[in-house]
């Protein structure tokens, strides 16, 4: 699989800047945990966030940005 070796971005407890697939920004968040997405020719970190109003969905690294205060 593609990018198995690749480090994580984000720790528990970072916060982040969670823009959708869509382009939008949904603002400042804290990651909460860790997950995957996988299939034949790919591999994805994705990690669980909060606030969410689904907090069973986890949001793929590349929709998230590092937060500076």
């Amino acid at each position: 699989m593609k990018g198995l070796k690749k480090e994580r971005k984000y720790k528990i407890g970072d916060d982040v800047i969670w823009t959708n697939s869509n382009g939008v920004n949904l603002g400042k968040r804290k990651v909460i945990g860790y997950s995957t997405r996988s299939g034949e020719t790919y591999f994805e970190y994705t990690y669980f966030i909060d606030p969410i109003d689904t907090p069973w969905f986890s949001v793929s690294e590349s929709e998230l940005k590092p937060y500076k205060a």
